[in-house]
Protein backbone atom coordinates (compact mmCIF):
# COMPACT_ATOMS: atom_id res chain seq x y z
CA UNK A 1 0.00 0.00 0.00
CA UNK A 2 1.36 3.54 -0.82
CA UNK A 3 2.03 5.60 2.13
CA UNK A 4 -0.91 7.78 3.14
CA UNK A 5 -0.79 11.16 1.61
CA UNK A 6 0.72 10.14 -1.95
CA UNK A 7 -0.77 11.65 -4.47
CA UNK A 8 -1.78 9.34 -7.54
CA UNK A 9 -3.30 10.25 -11.02
CA UNK A 10 -6.53 8.25 -11.81
CA UNK A 11 -7.50 8.64 -15.40
CA UNK A 12 -10.84 7.05 -16.97
CA UNK A 13 -13.97 7.66 -18.95
CA UNK A 14 -16.21 7.03 -16.00
CA UNK A 15 -18.84 8.67 -14.57
CA UNK A 16 -19.04 12.30 -14.43
CA UNK A 17 -21.50 14.71 -12.61
CA UNK A 18 -23.97 14.96 -15.10
CA UNK A 19 -24.36 10.92 -14.87
CA UNK A 20 -23.19 9.69 -17.62
CA UNK A 21 -19.86 8.02 -18.68
CA UNK A 22 -17.08 10.80 -19.75
CA UNK A 23 -16.72 11.30 -23.58
CA UNK A 24 -13.11 12.78 -22.97
CA UNK A 25 -10.53 10.91 -21.08
CA UNK A 26 -10.26 12.56 -17.82
CA UNK A 27 -7.69 12.90 -14.69
CA UNK A 28 -7.87 13.45 -11.08
CA UNK A 29 -5.23 13.17 -8.72
CA UNK A 30 -5.68 11.85 -5.70
CA UNK A 31 -4.63 11.44 -1.90
CA UNK A 32 -3.99 7.83 -0.88
CA UNK A 33 -6.20 7.34 2.18
CA UNK A 34 -4.85 6.03 5.74
CA UNK A 35 -7.38 2.52 5.80
CA UNK A 36 -8.21 3.05 9.31
CA UNK A 37 -10.01 6.55 7.96
CA UNK A 38 -11.18 4.98 4.99
CA UNK A 39 -12.86 1.90 7.11
CA UNK A 40 -13.76 4.64 9.86
CA UNK A 41 -15.83 6.58 7.11
CA UNK A 42 -17.04 3.75 4.95
CA UNK A 43 -17.60 1.28 7.50
CA UNK A 44 -19.25 -1.17 4.71
CA UNK A 45 -15.64 -1.21 3.30
CA UNK A 46 -13.56 -4.37 3.97
CA UNK A 47 -10.31 -4.02 2.63
CA UNK A 48 -8.80 -7.25 1.77
CA UNK A 49 -5.35 -7.13 2.05
CA UNK A 50 -3.84 -5.80 -0.90
CA UNK A 51 -6.35 -2.98 -1.05
CA UNK A 52 -5.89 0.55 -0.46
CA UNK A 53 -8.17 3.83 -0.49
CA UNK A 54 -7.75 7.08 -2.47
CA UNK A 55 -9.79 9.70 -2.82
CA UNK A 56 -11.69 13.11 -1.44
CA UNK A 57 -14.17 13.84 1.00
CA UNK A 58 -15.50 16.87 -1.73
CA UNK A 59 -17.02 14.91 -4.77
CA UNK A 60 -14.09 14.00 -6.39
CA UNK A 61 -13.70 10.25 -7.07
CA UNK A 62 -13.39 7.36 -9.34
CA UNK A 63 -16.59 6.07 -10.32
CA UNK A 64 -18.37 3.78 -12.37
CA UNK A 65 -16.66 3.29 -15.68
CA UNK A 66 -13.42 3.68 -13.98
CA UNK A 67 -13.20 -0.04 -12.92
CA UNK A 68 -10.17 -1.54 -14.23
CA UNK A 69 -8.35 1.35 -14.83
CA UNK A 70 -5.10 2.64 -13.30
CA UNK A 71 -3.93 4.73 -10.22
CA UNK A 72 -0.56 5.60 -10.92
CA UNK A 73 2.24 7.29 -8.67
CA UNK A 74 5.08 9.64 -10.58
CA UNK A 75 8.93 9.15 -8.92
CA UNK A 76 11.55 11.69 -10.88
CA UNK A 77 10.23 11.17 -14.14
CA UNK A 78 8.83 7.80 -14.07
CA UNK A 79 5.07 6.78 -13.99
CA UNK A 80 4.27 3.80 -12.22
CA UNK A 81 1.27 1.93 -11.28
CA UNK A 82 0.20 1.96 -8.20
CA UNK A 83 -3.30 0.66 -7.81
CA UNK A 84 -6.40 -0.51 -9.94
CA UNK A 85 -9.54 0.79 -9.50
CA UNK A 86 -11.81 -1.77 -7.81
CA UNK A 87 -15.01 -0.08 -6.54
CA UNK A 88 -16.14 3.30 -5.00
CA UNK A 89 -19.48 3.14 -2.73
CA UNK A 90 -22.87 3.21 -4.43
CA UNK A 91 -25.78 5.99 -3.78
CA UNK A 92 -28.82 4.48 -1.63
CA UNK A 93 -30.98 5.42 -4.32
CA UNK A 94 -28.96 4.31 -7.85
CA UNK A 95 -25.84 1.95 -8.14
CA UNK A 96 -23.98 4.97 -9.48
CA UNK A 97 -20.98 5.91 -7.52
CA UNK A 98 -21.17 8.64 -4.29
CA UNK A 99 -18.81 11.32 -5.57
CA UNK A 100 -18.17 12.05 -1.70
CA UNK A 101 -16.57 9.19 -0.72
CA UNK A 102 -13.56 7.68 -1.45
CA UNK A 103 -12.40 4.92 -3.74
CA UNK A 104 -10.86 1.24 -3.08
CA UNK A 105 -7.71 0.47 -5.23
CA UNK A 106 -6.38 -2.99 -5.65
CA UNK A 107 -2.10 -2.62 -4.53
CA UNK A 108 -0.35 -3.87 -8.21
CA UNK A 109 2.36 -4.27 -6.01
CA UNK A 110 1.04 -6.97 -4.02
CA UNK A 111 0.35 -8.62 -7.00
CA UNK A 112 3.56 -8.78 -9.12
CA UNK A 113 4.47 -12.56 -8.30
CA UNK A 114 1.16 -13.65 -9.20
CA UNK A 115 1.64 -11.77 -12.58
CA UNK A 116 4.77 -12.89 -13.12
CA UNK A 117 3.39 -16.33 -12.45
CA UNK A 118 0.66 -16.28 -14.03
CA UNK A 119 1.75 -14.95 -17.57
CA UNK A 120 5.47 -15.92 -17.30
CA UNK A 121 6.59 -12.54 -18.34
CA UNK A 122 10.49 -11.23 -17.67
CA UNK A 123 9.50 -7.80 -16.62
CA UNK A 124 13.23 -6.81 -16.74
CA UNK A 125 14.42 -4.61 -20.12
CA UNK A 126 17.55 -5.11 -22.19
CA UNK A 127 16.93 -1.48 -23.12
CA UNK A 128 19.23 1.63 -22.02
CA UNK A 129 18.38 2.86 -18.67
CA UNK A 130 17.47 6.25 -19.98
CA UNK A 131 14.59 4.85 -22.07
CA UNK A 132 11.50 6.44 -20.67
CA UNK A 133 8.47 5.24 -19.11
CA UNK A 134 5.57 7.12 -18.98
CA UNK A 135 4.72 10.89 -19.53
CA UNK A 136 7.49 13.11 -18.91
CA UNK A 137 5.84 16.43 -19.67
CA UNK A 138 2.75 16.04 -18.34
CA UNK A 139 0.32 19.32 -17.22
CA UNK A 140 -0.09 19.58 -12.88
CA UNK A 141 -3.51 21.13 -12.13
CA UNK A 142 -3.38 22.31 -8.99
CA UNK A 143 -6.66 22.53 -8.64
CA UNK A 144 -9.29 19.58 -9.66
CA UNK A 145 -13.22 19.59 -9.86
CA UNK A 146 -14.37 16.12 -10.18
CA UNK A 147 -11.57 15.56 -12.93
CA UNK A 148 -9.78 17.90 -15.98
CA UNK A 149 -10.07 16.77 -19.82
CA UNK A 150 -6.99 15.60 -20.75
CA UNK A 151 -4.91 16.06 -24.23
CA UNK A 152 -4.61 13.12 -26.55
CA UNK A 153 -1.54 11.13 -26.56
CA UNK A 154 -1.43 13.29 -22.21
CA UNK A 155 -1.86 9.05 -21.09
CA UNK A 156 -0.67 7.08 -24.22
CA UNK A 157 -1.63 3.76 -22.33
CA UNK A 158 -4.66 4.09 -21.64
CA UNK A 159 -7.50 4.00 -24.87
CA UNK A 160 -11.15 3.77 -25.36
CA UNK A 161 -12.79 1.04 -27.12
CA UNK A 162 -15.79 1.26 -29.16
CA UNK A 163 -17.64 -1.12 -30.84
CA UNK A 164 -19.69 -1.03 -33.65
CA UNK A 165 -23.54 -2.62 -32.88
CA UNK A 166 -25.78 -1.62 -36.72
CA UNK A 167 -23.90 1.10 -36.73
CA UNK A 168 -24.54 2.54 -33.32
CA UNK A 169 -21.07 2.80 -31.62
CA UNK A 170 -20.97 2.22 -27.95
CA UNK A 171 -18.46 3.01 -25.99
CA UNK A 172 -16.68 -0.59 -24.01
Amino acid sequence: EPPARTMGTVVGFGYTEESGPSEPLRQLELPVIDSRKCTFRHANYKLDLGQFCAGHSDNKTACNGDSGGGLVFRKGRTYYLGGIVSYSEKQIESNACRFDGYSVFTSVHNYLPWIRRITKLNLSSTEPNNVPCGVSKIQRFRRVVRGQETVPGQWPWHVNIYHDVKDNYTYQ
